[in-house]
């Protein structure tokens, strides 16, 4: 399935240091999906030590990518 970014989720990516590989390995082999409402859905997946959570649109065609952060990524 082809995955695309929004400016949102590549600002958040480059903001912390999580590269676009590991988001499409986590979506690829998630830990857990959880629906959230409509095609809107959230991923966890465990990366470098540390739960990887993904924010995520689903679409026939596409996964589009809203957000992503670290568990324990407090601002």
């Amino acid at each position: 399935m082809i995955v695309r970014f929004s400016k949102h989720a590549r600002d958040r990516s480059r903001e912390r240091s999580i590269s676009k590989e590991t988001i499409r390995r986590a979506l690829a082999n998630p830990d857990k999906i959880k629906h959230l409402e409509g095609d809107k859905f959230l991923c966890y997946s465990e990366t470098n030590g540390k739960k990887l959570v993904v924010v995520f649109l689903k679409s026939k065609e596409f996964i589009t990518v809203i957000t992503l952060y670290y568990e324990d990524y407090i601002r």
